[in-house]
């Protein structure tokens, strides 16, 4: 016989203990099967607790809406908020179990709670994306734009609300206006080199771009045919090396240095209306041309950083002006001979010009 004999009673109470632990064991199993739990506490042999989640058909959403970019909430109709993800959490700088149960309009400045009483009270109501001002809770402001839908919080219905940073959008805005104005910007700079470059290709006299070592980067087609050189042999090339066989206006030799564009870098002066013969190797002759020489000059520098060279040729104007003063010389010296002189009345200015000769004769 057994050494501890237990009472009808006793034996009764086991019964019935262990039936209510069965039924408490198939209830938790259905709420199990049928989604309606999502985690077990388990006590541990260590005496602590064991937090097991269960995975279900709406894991990957529940995922979704944690690592989601934007901020998430379920509130009911008094604003609660009764679910959060951490994204919300981290915008509003407040713990999320600190913020689970508190409600949303604290954290929404006072100008735009208006806006959230309406989706409050009209929580069926479709709503369009609103742009809102958030306070956070270091106190900065934060402007978001939230959309709100109706769901249904257990037979009541309540608003899923899904909050974007409207910051990092205007700042992604800002980032595209300014490379749409880099690229109108750019887009002008080359219409407007189009124009220049068109304008020195077409213009009548040389244009030369030199470095602040004289070294010559670029030259337009009229200073090609004037020069009687095409691009190739003068770029890399300066004025020093390119200009001795340049004469200056009485026929001497005028050194590399004393070309007007190497004074301008020199001086960092303009220099204006020189003539001066250079040679042209296509024509074999000399070109009389005159220059001028603009230094140009970097922000913030004293010395040139590059000078423009612009000259046009004067050989035909010079060669007439060179027969007129042969026409006059013979004449002078025929009337000298002839010892006849005369005189040009001219009317528009009620002037008379004399020639020597006349001088000559009437003392």
């Amino acid at each position: 016989m057994p050494t501890n004999n237990r009472s009808r009673e006793d034996l009764l109470a086991e019964i019935e203990s262990l039936q209510f632990r069965l039924e408490e064991a198939e209830e938790i199993l259905q709420a199990i099967q049928s989604g309606e739990v999502d985690a077990l506490v388990v006590s541990s042999i260590s005496g602590g607790n064991q937090v097991f989640t269960l995975k279900g058909a709406d894991y990957p959403y529940r995922v979704l809406v944690e690592t989601m970019n934007e901020g998430a909430a379920f509130i009911d109709t008094n604003g609660m908020i009764m679910y959060c993800n951490q994204r919300l959490a981290d915008m509003l700088c407040v713990p999320m179990e600190n913020l689970i149960g508190t409600p949303l309009g604290a954290y929404v400045v006072a100008e735009d709670h208006d806006l959230m009483d309406d989706r409050l009270k009209n929580p069926a109501q479709e709503h369009a994306r609103e742009e809102i001002t958030l306070k956070t809770a270091t106190g900065s402001h934060l402007p978001v734009v939230i959309f709100c839908a109706a769901i249904d919080l257990g037979g009541k219905l309540g608003l899923s609300v899904v909050v974007s940073d409207f910051s990092t959008i205007k700042e992604a805005e800002r980032q595209i206006a300014i490379a749409a104005e880099r690229e109108r910007a750019i887009q002008s700079v080359r219409e407007s080199e189009e124009r220049y470059r068109l304008l020195a290709d077409t213009m009548l006299q040389g244009v030369v771009h030199q470095d602040s070592f004289g070294t010559i980067i670029a030259m337009n087609p009229a200073a090609e045919h004037i020069l009687g050189k095409n691009h190739e042999q003068f770029i890399g090339s300066n004025s020093v090396h390119e200009e001795h066989h340049c004469i200056r206006e009485e026929g001497s030799l005028s050194p590399g240095m004393e070309h007007p564009s190497m004074i301008a870098l020199r001086t960092g002066q303009q220099v204006r209306d020189v003539v001066m013969g250079v040679f042209n190797p296509q024509m074999n002759q000399y070109r009389w041309i005159k220059i001028d020489a603009v230094p140009v000059f970097r922000p913030g520098e004293d010395q040139p950083a590059e000078v423009y060279t612009v000259f046009e040729d004067i050989t035909e104007q010079k060669l007439t002006k060179l027969k007129l003063e042969n026409i006059q010389f013979t004449l002078s010296e025929a009337q000298r001979i002839a010892h006849v002189g005369s005189f040009e009345y001219i009317a528009e200015t009620k002037t008379t010009v004399w020639t020597d000769e006349e001088f000559r004769i009437y003392g």
